[in-house]
């Protein structure tokens, strides 16, 4: 019988681009204010994520270091990144599982546009800051056609769903 050490010995690395694989799925899927889904994850799993990845690293450090002969300088680098690395890759896959599951409830975003911005290197991404009374300033991204018409100090509104884990979103196809 295999050991969960021999199952991620073996298939680790398909696990991890699987991951990768869903984690980009959901940020270029779903179109959240800015970084709330990675907020969402460190505020949730951190404590679960760093924790497992560490404990399960540091008590099996003599299955990886004799065992299977991995260098030490290759082991605790994994050790020290891994972790922290997966806890990234899970804020895009709460963005997936959070769009995927829509709860029908609504919130609109309303206020006065304080800035307008394009962030990125070579895929740009169209911002627009605005204060609602409510949520406080919020970043939303926009298209490109849509950022060619609004204006600073201009009242913006948007209505995005709210999904699974409380998250509002909408999918980048309906962005205006």
């Amino acid at each position: 019988m295999k050991t969960i050490n021999d199952i991620l010995w073996h298939f680790g690395t398909p696990l991890f681009f699987g991951v990768l694989v869903l984690s980009l799925w959901g940020i270029f899927s779903f179109d959240t204010p800015l970084n709330t889904p990675f907020l969402w994850a460190w505020r949730h799993l951190a404590f679960p994520v760093l924790g497992i990845g560490w404990f399960y690293g540091f008590f099996q450090r003599d299955y990886f270091l004799r065992s299977r002969r991995v260098s030490m300088g290759r082991f605790w680098f994994s050790l020290v990144v891994c972790p922290p690395l997966m806890l990234l890759l899970f804020g895009g896959i709460t963005s997936l599982v959070n769009g995927s599951f829509p709860t029908g409830d609504t919130v609109t975003y309303r206020g006065p546009i304080t800035k307008l911005y394009i962030s990125g290197g070579r895929y740009k991404e169209c911002q627009v800051v605005l204060i609602d009374q409510v949520a406080g300033e919020v970043t939303l991204g926009i298209s490109p056609s849509e950022y060619s018409t609004l204006v600073v100090g201009r009242t913006y509104t948007a209505d995005l769903r709210v999904g699974l884990l409380g998250i509002p979103f909408r999918s980048m196809r309906e962005r205006p």
